[in-house]
């Protein structure tokens, strides 16, 4: 009877410990601020470049019936790099992440330097058809899972060329850049 006893008591501490084994198990790194992106690289997360955005502003040309709105970047590149292949990203956010999407920047050679220009919009008017906007120029698709307690990891659904790249919030007054080699 002992021996049922020792065994069965045997039995309860080692799944006792078990369960206490998992439930210490550590946590995923997660961004400790919202709204910030940061690159999954090997379990540990890497900033991204921030950049404050300079406002919109509409380009159109004389006489013409396109238009674009656009923010400049200071830089002709990010000094953050990343090596073309699989990447994963992760965002902490309070609301659906999906009001931030990942564009591709475009450069732009100066007299003063280069810069990065991110569009925003284009739209288009006639005077024979409606107007028509679009968002989603240079806009690359996301899937967002769901990645700790209170983020998500965003994965790009086609492999990034190279170039320089940039998450954006329509609301926010920040880009988080990066460059794809």
């Amino acid at each position: 009877m002992r021996t049922i006893y020792r065994t069965t008591f045997s039995v309860f501490a080692l799944f006792f410990a078990a369960v206490a084994q998992q439930t210490t198990a550590p946590a995923v790194p997660e961004p400790d601020t919202l709204n910030l992106f940061y690159r999954l690289d090997n379990g540990k997360l890497v900033s991204l470049e921030p950049q404050t955005t300079s406002g919109v502003q509409l380009q159109h040309g004389f006489m013409s019936s396109k238009a674009a709105g656009v923010t400049e970047l200071s830089g002709g590149q990010s000094p953050v790099r990343f090596k073309a292949g699989p990447l994963e990203f992760v965002v902490a956010t309070g609301g659906d992440p999906a009001v931030f999407s990942l564009r591709k920047l475009e450069i732009k050679k100066g007299k003063r330097g280069d810069s990065r220009e991110l569009l925003i919009v284009t739209s288009q008017a006639s005077v024979f058809h409606a107007g028509k906007m679009n968002m989603s120029q240079r806009t690359i698709p996301l899937d967002f899972t769901r990645y700790g307690s209170s983020s998500y990891r965003a994965v790009p659904k086609e492999p990034l060329t190279p170039g320089e790249y940039a998450f954006w919030r329509p609301d926010g007054q920040v880009a988080f850049c990066f460059g794809v080699d």
